[in-house]
């Protein structure tokens, strides 16, 4: 016996309920597997960005310190000069002192500036100050409190 035009229209209805049913199914699979994808691509990204900031901190803390240290060097080399200009500023008084000739001339004074000063110009306020507000001459002459030593060496470095 052949089926019905009734039952063939349900088979047809079911099989395309079934073939809707398999879509929806493979559909539904697609996205959740295009959002899994997307997922891990927003994973790796957020991971190679935070390779990346960690790398540019590394570098910038590199850099940070690869300048504290030139400071230092520089800082080092600056009071180097300060301490041989002192001894230099000390000797030259010694000898000052232990002449007795008449007259002096600008040149046989030692002027307490960092850099010899060979003519009047040289001997300015701020040049004398220099020499004397150095943090290692006050630390080490102990003519100011360790407050105002840090103060001056601040303002030193301000300049």
């Amino acid at each position: 016996m052949q089926p019905s035009g009734d039952e063939r229209f349900k088979e047809k209805m079911r099989k395309r309920a079934g073939e809707k049913h398999t879509e929806e199914l493979r559909r539904r699979l697609e996205e959740k597997l295009r959002r899994r994808v997307e997922e891990q691509k927003g994973r790796r990204a957020e991971e190679e960005n935070a390779r990346r900031r960690q790398q540019t901190s590394e570098e910038t803390h590199k850099r940070a310190e690869g300048k504290k240290q030139e400071k230092e060097k520089e800082r080092d080399q600056g009071s180097q000069v300060i301490e041989k200009r002192y001894k230099a500023n000390d000797e030259e008084w010694s000898k000052l002192k232990g002449q007795t000739k008449g007259s002096l001339c600008f040149s046989d004074i030692p002027w307490p500036t960092v850099f010899e000063a060979t003519h009047p110009a040289a001997v300015t306020p701020l040049a004398v100050r220099s020499l004397f507000t150095n943090p290692k001459h006050v630390a080490e002459k102990h003519w100011l409190s360790p407050k105002k030593a840090v103060s001056y060496g601040a303002l030193e470095v301000a300049h």
